[in-house]
């Protein structure tokens, strides 16, 4: 029987290094009520809005054989290859085809719980290969938890692509271990590879800390007094095979990379921002606060100190390493300097910034501290190696515990205590303490219990397996603590709503799409106000179109194509930020020139449909002139009226300016922003429109004539198109909205659209209509006529390389007309239009991923044929 168990005790030590995570992460849903254990799911942030969404559309594509290219559900229609490569490569992510899509939150809540447990097995596997002591202790399950269930970990849990660099780290380092000490390379090769692929923005980071670790690993090759240049030529061949290594990895995902990168230039994240790269620092000491519980929740998400905390067992060992007198100096100062590298890398601006994909995090900041918590991890579990119980003096185990202690409490006064801005002190008095200073005082006291404990248990009793099990408990209840305060103030979704309002919104949508006006593959805009009580946050349904597959505008997403967003924001478009294009904003004229067929109001009620009468589908033929016009990003109407004349020369303006017959400025509100009040005069029959030239108005304050207007989605002080409703002639509307300004100025734009005028010319455009005959995933045919005058075909799909024209059978130049759309030359008399789709970069991606791989089949044949002496 100890045979038996000494044969299977690594085995043993892997599956309690993953059952451990997995046990307190069950724990944690379980206390939270997160679905299966509860009605509670993880439908909050970006995994309501982006990932829930991606994964349901996911699953729909495997199960009905329909992977793509290119999709007409992402916003007006994307390539949908970036869109894979940030959100979906991890194979973990197959789980959701054992799921229905309404309960695809619930497999959220297991594709967490299994990422982080398989962290914590590959961490032990890690730590099993190194060439230290204890490689099969039960002490290994301490530091493989404490990595696996970090404050990092804590902090991003539900960003579920990064997990999976959590993941393969450990593999990674493994590999780069063996390289060094056997110069064999498959595991490098295969982890590195794996964690590109599954996400290449961790993956580039992971790149770099290759990099560190193998400079770090190489250090300590180096013969005492043995000459640098010396060294450097007897590890020629190592250096060589790392690098070469490295480099085939990257170019045999060049089959994701490549199209990724490609589609990621084409999006906001390539402009550069010089302010990013100045070499101020990112924190001060109060993120020192960080190396103790609760240093973070989820009202912090956006903006906290790098998350650094894996226990303070891991943090007493590391202080220890460097007071052991048993750890050679050369091993100290290796360490000591791999640690301030990455210290560094997060601390100075510039180079966190390089670690970022050359781009400033936009909310979850220090990302990289990931691999500064894994290092420090090691360090700790290479401090245990040198017995520091038995090798520090009194004063010297006494500091190990003072040190930390007394840094998390500066850090701990200065963040909370102390109110530090701009170089000025606040002192904030005990006697105002609120409920969450309690939370910090109390999460305060137990860092202090955890680290006491966690010091006596090392230093002050002999070592044993009890000990030992003792030491695993205790760091697993405080990393489980910790992780809880982490979850405090989440504003968790409603799972039971969540699948109820899927299951009937996708029938309300299926009927839609099975109606007699929808087989034209028009456009739908939903207006959904009955989906918000699945959700604790405001719910805008950017994805929607996504996830119920209908033709639609809108688009939440990392991969928004950068003309498309802001030729919907010169348009009139809402568009918050890079990442986010919305259905509101639009207008008469946008839904037509979009091919917007539909508008659908669901309530919980019922619901209502809009045919939009003056559809003529995805496009129509157009003159030479409306390749040149040239629209402002902040002149929307003034936009409109522009493509109108185009269109339809009239002598008379569409959108006609109102009366204003009173304008009352009051005085500030509570927001600080000024009140007016204007009486108006409408001088035509139709839709009335606002629009804050100056992005100074607060449409959550609009009302007409004493009636709430606001948008269905805040425009957080962004230009957009706000229609008031429907007017006659002469009528007199009373308009009230809070804006920055002092005074009713130009900005503040008030106009009606002449519906008489308007209906007239979208007859003449209806009869030069693009009529559509056939349209697939990955491309579309049709004809139109095409006259002296209109020798051009606009084409309500954005304007990306991908795309392949032909007209009559030959290769035509496809264009770009108002900045973002597909404009194609066409003949005088019928045009037969052919346009496909074809990823850019895909083809040229797999011929560099196959020269990879055929270049690591070489290196393979060259470490058989060399093996390691």
């Amino acid at each position: 029987m100890l045979r038996y168990f000494r044969s299977h005790r690594q085995q043993e030590l892997f599956f309690f290094a993953f059952l451990l995570p997995f046990a307190i992460m069950i724990i944690l849903f379980m206390l939270w009520q997160i679905t299966p254990w509860g009605n509670h799911n993880l439908l909050f942030s970006d995994v309501g809005t982006q990932y829930n969404i991606f994964l349901t559309n996911l699953r729909h594509d495997i199960l009905h054989h329909a992977l793509s290219q290119y999709s007409y559900y992402l916003g007006l229609g994307s390539n949908t290859l970036p869109t894979y490569a940030y959100y979906l490569m991890s194979p973990i992510n197959l789980l959701v085809v054992f799921f229905s899509a309404s309960q695809i939150p619930t497999a959220l809540t297991w594709i967490v719980t299994l990422k982080i447990s398989l962290s914590g097995l590959t961490m032990a596997y890690f730590l099993s290969t190194t060439s230290y002591q204890n490689k099969k202790n039960i002490i290994i399950l301490l530091f493989s938890t404490g990595y696996a269930v970090s404050s990092w970990v804590a902090s991003v849990y539900y960003t579920l692509m990064w997990l999976d660099a959590l993941l393969l780290l450990p593999l990674v380092c493994a590999g780069l271990d063996r390289l060094t000490r056997k110069h064999t390379s498959k595991i490098y090769f295969i982890s590195l590879f794996g964690s590109i692929i599954t996400n290449y923005y961790l993956g580039y980071m992971t790149c770099l800390f290759a990099v560190i670790y193998f400079l770090y690993q190489l250090s300590g090759l180096q013969n005492k007094n043995e000459h640098f240049q010396t060294f450097l030529k007897r590890e020629k061949k190592l250096i060589i095979h790392f690098i070469l290594s490295s480099l085939v990895a990257a170019f045999s995902s060049m089959f994701i990379l490549l199209p990724s990168l490609l589609g990621m230039l084409a999006t906001d994240k390539a402009a550069l921002q010089w302010s990013n790269y100045s070499l101020l620092p990112t924190f001060g000491l109060g993120s020192l606060k960080q190396l103790g519980l609760g240093a973070n929740d989820y009202s912090s998400r956006l903006n906290h100190g790098p998350a650094l905390f894996a226990g303070s067992c891991i943090i007493l060992l590391i202080v220890a390493f460097f007071f052991n007198q048993e750890v050679p100096s050369k091993e100290k100062k290796r360490t000591a300097t791999t640690l301030l590298v990455l210290f560094l890398c997060m601390w100075i601006n510039c180079f966190n910034t390089i670690w970022h994909l050359f781009q400033h995090p936009a909310g979850f900041p220090f990302r990289n501290a990931l691999f500064f918590t894994f290092f420090a991890v090691y360090a700790a579990y290479r401090s245990l190696q040198y017995k520091p119980w038995h090798a520090l003096t009194d004063s010297q185990k006494f500091s190990t515990l003072l040190i930390p202690l007394a840094f998390f409490s500066v850090g701990l006064i200065w963040k909370n205590i102390l109110k530090i801005n701009s170089g000025e002190f606040q002192v904030k008095p005990f006697i105002q303490v609120t409920v969450p200073s309690m939370t910090i005082c109390i999460s305060f006291l137990l860092s202090i219990v955890f680290y006491i404990l966690g010091w006596f248990l090392f230093f002050k009793l002999q070592p044993s397996n009890k000990i030992s099990l003792l030491l695993i408990t205790l760091t697993s209840i405080e990393l489980m603590i910790n992780f809880g305060l982490n979850m405090a103030g989440t504003p968790f979704g409603n799972q039971k709503n969540y699948a109820s309002n899927y299951l009937s919104k996708r029938q309300q949508i299926t009927n839609l799409n099975r109606d007699r006006y929808s087989h034209y593959h028009g456009r739908t805009v939903v207006k959904d106000t009955f989906s918000q009580d699945a959700y604790n946050e405001k719910y805008n349904c950017y994805n929607d179109a996504l996830l119920f597959h209908y033709y639609g505008i809108s688009l939440y997403s990392s991969t928004l194509n950068k003309a498309t967003r802001q030729s919907l924001a010169t348009l009139g478009y809402l568009s918050i930020n890079s990442r986010r294009i919305s259905f509101v904003g639009g207008t008469e004229l946008t839904n037509s020139l979009l091919g917007v067929q539909n508008e659908l109001d669901l309530n919980k009620n019922n619901a209502q449909l809009r045919i939009n009468p003056t559809y003529f589908g995805l496009g129509t033929a157009v003159n030479q002139k409306f390749l040149n016009l040239n629209l402002s990003q902040q002149h929307a109407l003034m936009n409109q009226e522009k493509i109108l004349q185009n269109l339809a020369p009239a002598q008379k303006h569409y959108f006609k300016k109102v009366d204003l017959l009173k304008v009352h400025d009051q005085k500030r509100n509570s927001s600080g922003e000024f009140i007016h009040r204007v009486t108006l005069r409408t001088t035509t029959a139709g839709p009335l429109y606002y629009y804050s030239q100056d992005a100074s108005a607060d449409l959550k304050t609009l009302q007409i004539n004493d009636t709430p207007k606001k948008p269905l989605v805040d425009n957080q002080r962004q230009r957009m198109i706000c229609q008031l409703g429907n007017y006659q002639k002469n009528q007199v509307v009373h308009l009230s909205v809070a804006t920055k300004s002092k005074y009713w100025n130009k900005a503040q734009q008030l106009v009606v659209l002449n519906t008489q005028q308007f209906d007239e010319a979208m007859n003449k455009i209806y009869e030069q209509r693009f009529h559509l005959q056939h349209m697939t995933r990955n491309s579309l045919h049709g004809e139109i006529e095409g006259t002296s005058v209109c020798r051009h075909l606009f084409l309500s799909i954005p304007y990306e390389k991908g795309w392949h024209a032909e007209v009559n059978h030959h290769p035509v130049q496809i264009q770009k007309g108002l900045h973002g759309f597909i404009v194609l030359p066409l003949n005088t008399g019928k045009n037969h239009v052919d346009l496909r789709y074809r990823s850019p970069g895909l083809i040229s991606g797999f011929l560099l991923s196959s020269i990879g791989l055929l270049l690591y089949i070489v290196i393979l044949f060259y470490e058989k044929k060399h093996p390691y002496q």
